[in-house]
């Protein structure tokens, strides 16, 4: 993450981050019938803006933000075009991100703080090319830290 901090009460930050999720669906369509498995990688880029307020060692802040997922995950051709063949290829798409949240950073040192936030976000809807599948990845994200500031 790339933070600027303006003044002592507001800050932007560019970030990049990654993580993957698991997961199972029922299907019951047919040919095909029984559960379908997934595999989904995110990486994510995003500009934050934060407002600040220091009080003695502690700062609270609120911030608000958006950006994009890239997201990809391997592709079974077989049981949606191919019926004798397999084929896998990676899927990918890239939806539109936006959140809000607060927290808080205890100052430990001038350079060295622990901190929580919390994050709501929420996206556009997910559809693959060629699949069925439709997902929204909206959900609420709590963070403990430990940082160093330069």
């Amino acid at each position: 993450m790339l933070r600027f901090r303006f003044n002592p009460n507001m800050a932007a930050e560019l970030g990049i981050g990654y993580f993957n999720t698991e997961g199972g669906k029922k299907v019951a369509s047919a040919p095909y019938g029984g559960r379908k498995n997934f595999d989904i990688d995110v990486w994510s880029f995003t500009f934050t803006l934060k407002a600040i307020f220091p009080y003695k060692k502690w700062e609270f802040f609120w911030f608000a933000g958006g950006g994009v997922y890239r997201v990809s995950r391997p592709y079974d051709g077989e049981g949606y075009y191919h019926y004798h063949d397999y084929v896998i290829m990676i899927m990918m798409m890239t939806i539109m991100i936006w959140y809000w949240g607060a927290g808080i950073h205890y100052n430990i040192a001038p350079k060295i703080f622990l901190g929580v936030e919390g994050k709501y976000l929420w996206t556009e809807q997910a559809k693959f090319e060629y699949m069925e599948e439709r997902f929204r990845m909206d959900g609420i994200i709590a963070t403990a830290g430990f940082g160093f500031r330069s």
